[in-house]
């Protein structure tokens, strides 16, 4: 067990043979005190009860063990959150907010407003069978995530949701997150006050339809690899410090693209046209009090013609069809 968790350690096990940490206290648990864990060291000595687990799947018992040591290191977590969690007789595909496939691989992680708190471990990157990752602390009263996103969550290649809203965030999105992440669909990361730059990275979400950076603290430009998400339909940038120019070119290649937010930003410039995005149908561009210019006939038929809106500040955008003004 001892090598097989090893193996599976971002730190190459420092973590784990140091005292206080989850991931000692997740490694105690799974020798001391675990039932599963202990039968497939010695089945007999529990009466032939439990399960003779392999390798991966100790890994991942140990995983799901340091992700609840981590995140609720100040007891934060709710007691429905808690229901099952690091019970010595039931797989951990029988813990509160955990899904599995049919062959017991973790799939899913999913909390809403459960008090999930302190940091996300690296050692999530060990399930490499996640499709779901969803932690929404909007409307807690409990424990927020610090911290920040582990740069080894690029490897979870299966995810296809990526939600992780109202937390307290303190370090940027790593530049390569989303390097690998072929298969994902949608990206909630709102209301999290991440600071840094968009990652440039984006351009290898082909397969996106709905990303959500608004509500952070997101600063510089809008990287010009946003070019590459050529699948998304909904792109939420509104509500955080972006800086310079919204450059046509960043944006014609969206071409599936329904809403398009980017107000409560500080760029700079004259407004684009967005003629090249034919399904567009609501546009935010409210509170750039640096952005003027007027709108292009071609784009207010191209929005008339979807039912949609097109929102600006009235006192610096010329615009004929824009019924909401700022």
């Amino acid at each position: 067990m001892y090598n097989a968790i090893i193996g599976a350690s971002p730190d190459g096990g420092t973590a784990v043979q140091t005292d206080g940490t989850p991931q000692r206290h997740a490694y105690v648990w799974l020798q001391d005190e675990d039932e599963l864990g202990l039968n497939r060291r010695n089945l007999e000595e529990h009466g032939g009860r439990g399960l003779r687990l392999e390798d991966w799947q100790l890994v991942q018992r140990y995983t799901a063990a340091v992700f609840y040591f981590s995140t609720n290191v100040d007891e934060t977590w709710t007691s429905t959150a808690k229901t099952n969690w690091l019970s010595i007789t039931q797989t951990e595909c029988e813990w509160e907010g955990v899904s599995c496939d049919g062959q017991y691989r973790i799939t899913g992680l999913e909390f809403q407003d459960s008090g999930i708190g302190g940091t996300l471990p690296r050692e999530m990157v060990n399930l490499e069978h996640l499709v779901i990752l969803g932690i929404d602390n909007t409307g807690g009263i409990h424990g927020k995530l610090s911290g920040g996103i582990p740069a080894e969550f690029a490897n979870l290649t299966s995810l296809s949701i990526f939600h992780l809203q109202g937390n307290d965030f303190t370090e940027p999105l790593p530049d390569h997150l989303f390097e690998n992440w072929y298969e994902i669909n949608t990206i909630n990361l709102n209301s999290n006050t991440l600071p840094g730059s968009i990652p440039s990275s984006v351009d290898a979400l082909e397969s996106c339809t709905d990303l959500d950076l608004s509500h952070n603290r997101l600063t510089n430009e809008i990287p010009p690899q946003i070019s590459g998400m050529e699948n998304v339909g909904i792109l939420k940038l509104n509500n955080n410090e972006l800086t310079g120019q919204i450059r046509e070119e960043d944006f014609q290649h969206l071409v599936k693209c329904r809403t398009l937010l980017l107000g409560f930003n500080s760029f700079t410039g004259a407004v684009p046209s967005f003629t090249a995005m034919p399904l567009l149908s609501n546009v935010d561009l409210t509170y750039l009090p640096e952005v003027s210019g007027s709108i292009l006939n071609a784009t207010c038929d191209l929005i008339n013609g979807n039912a949609g809106t097109y929102s600006v500040d009235c006192d610096k955008v010329t615009c004929f069809c824009c019924s909401n003004c700022s």
